[in-house]
């Protein structure tokens, strides 16, 4: 994800880590005080942008038994 973006070297990931760290450091206080549905929403549609309808497809022509092992670990991992 990060090639994606422009990265060229792997101190990137270093940067990533630190921001991740300091994020959680100051935002972890005003998450704790959300409602556990709220929090469950945010874990949902994190989940469904990780589902891409255009992998399964490449799977479905490349290797059908990955496909069909995509389809069946999919949804309980959703939940």
């Amino acid at each position: 994800m990060l090639g994606e973006a422009g990265s060229r070297t792997q101190v990137v990931s270093l940067w990533a880590a630190l921001f991740t760290l300091l994020t959680l450091l100051f935002l972890g206080p005003l998450v704790a005080e959300l409602p556990f549905a709220a929090l469950a929403g945010i874990v949902i549609v994190a989940g469904a942008g990780l589902l891409a309808p255009a992998e399964f497809w490449a799977l479905w022509h490349f290797r059908k038994t990955e496909f069909w092992l995509g389809i069946v670990t999919s949804p309980p991992s959703s939940f």
